[in-house]
């Protein structure tokens, strides 16, 4: 049996260990003061069962998102979508593109989920809250807990020391919900209480010899499952009754301050089609 000397030379061990991993992470936010661009990756798996009295159907849906976010001086965003899913051995594909940009007067969106390009222009004092305020990043990275290292790992070709933490779901829904808006079904109609609650959600975070945030990733599955079990349920009808399990959401973190800058394609600029702000739908991956 270990003696009281033994017991406290081990936690004190964990003490130094504890505080190291939370020195390192406390020096990788501050290498980053501030979010000035960034890259979101969504991931999303889920099983949606149709009833129609005794018969059931189950459908495997799968989506992938991405979002490219220049957030100074003014804001620009780029978004990509794809939904997957099979249903009666007719596989069904859904994707769709939109780009929004802040001027100094207007805050303009061209979409084209329709087929065709639209472009909708409203005034930018009613933009989304994109922007990551320095005092948002702050609170953000003084809320990561329970940290503890996960090994290493090569991201870009930079060895990178891998974290294993914690994070409630309204810190990252306060840095980065108005744009996953965008792309996880039911996030835009979804209650506050829903979206941004405390619940706790695992993160890694990938740290450089230079103590540069490569990237982060969260497991949002348990978090917002309910926000996109509703989504799909609201989709009922008299012939079906549609339910979700089993929902996986991966929400990855890349190319802090380091997103080259991106072009919006000519040819949604040069838009004939307009659309009045409260018109205009976002991209509805949810289609089956």
């Amino acid at each position: 049996m270990a003696g009281p000397d033994s017991i406290a030379e081990a936690n004190s061990a964990d003490t130094d260990t504890d505080k190291e991993e939370s020195d390192l992470l406390k020096a990788a936010f501050k290498s980053c003061p501030a979010l000035d661009s960034c890259q979101l990756g969504i991931s999303m798996e889920l099983e949606e069962t149709f009833t129609q009295d005794a018969n059931a159907f189950v459908v495997p849906f799968k989506l992938q998102g991405t979002i490219k976010t220049v957030l100074n001086p003014l804001v620009k965003m780029g978004i990509e979508i794809s939904s997957s899913s099979s249903f009666a051995s007719e596989d069904m594909k859904y994707a769709a593109k939109l780009y929004m940009e802040q001027t100094e007067k207007e805050w303009v969106a061209y979409s084209n989920e329709s087929g065709k390009w639209v472009r909708t222009v409203q005034s930018a004092a009613n933009a989304p809250a994109v922007k990551i305020t320095k005092t948002d990043w702050e609170a953000f990275a003084s809320a990561v807990k329970n940290a503890k290292p996960a090994g290493e790992e090569d991201i870009g070709g930079v060895r990178a020391t891998k974290m294993e933490a914690s994070i409630q779901a309204k810190l990252v829904y306060k840095l980065f919900g108005a744009q996953l808006c965008y792309v996880i079904p039911g996030m835009q109609a979804a209650s506050q209480e829903e979206k941004a609650s405390d619940k706790s959600m695992q993160v890694f975070i990938w740290i450089s010899g230079k103590n540069e945030i490569l990237k982060m990733q969260f497991d949002a599955g348990t978090a917002w499952e309910k926000i996109v079990k509703d989504s799909f349920s609201a989709r009922s009808t008299d012939d079906f009754d549609i339910s979700v399990k089993n929902v996986f959401i991966i929400i990855t973190v890349t190319k802090l301050n380091t997103l080259e800058g991106f072009e919006i394609p000519e040819e949604a600029k040069t838009a004939t089609a307009t659309a009045s702000p409260a018109s205009t739908a976002k991209p509805t991956p949810d289609k089956t």
